[in-house]
């Protein structure tokens, strides 16, 4: 597959799977990221945005995910969100 590029997560986000305070630990590893000029690629499961046996968990999830986008957002005004497939493009002209 020629668009075939090696990256790794730079951020796990899975605001319901223990009690930490998943927001902080995301932002935290995209700092890192960004210190050394390389993309985020946040990593979840979509079992955090599901409410079908549970409602409070996906609208904890939803409520997670919305103050964690904000937060980018405000701490990096020029932060840019991509597709896997725009992130590939962009990697194989780097390369």
């Amino acid at each position: 597959y020629k668009e075939e590029v090696g990256s790794i997560l730079a951020g796990f986000f899975e605001p319901n799977a223990t009690k930490q305070d998943w927001v902080s630990t995301c932002l935290k590893e995209m700092e890192t990221a960004f210190l050394y000029k390389k993309p985020v690629i946040i990593g979840n499961h979509r079992t955090s945005f599901m409410g079908g046996i549970d409602a409070s968990n996906r609208d904890n999830g939803l409520a997670a995910l919305k103050q964690l986008l904000t937060k980018m957002v405000q701490r990096w005004p020029d932060i840019e969100f991509l597709s896997s497939p725009e992130l590939v493009q962009i990697m194989n002209k780097e390369v």
